[in-house]
């Protein structure tokens, strides 16, 4: 993938805040703390 990023001139990083506005990361980053402390 990140050598046809390259070949298309973008950028390498591919980052889910550009997808998602910011609450909606808050809640994936809270629900992923969630299941964290379910499995421990």
């Amino acid at each position: 993938m990140v050598k046809t990023r390259r070949r298309k001139g973008m950028s390498e990083d591919v980052s889910i805040n550009k997808f998602f506005d910011e609450a909606m990361v808050v809640e994936l980053a809270q629900q992923a703390a969630d299941l964290h402390q379910q499995m421990i």
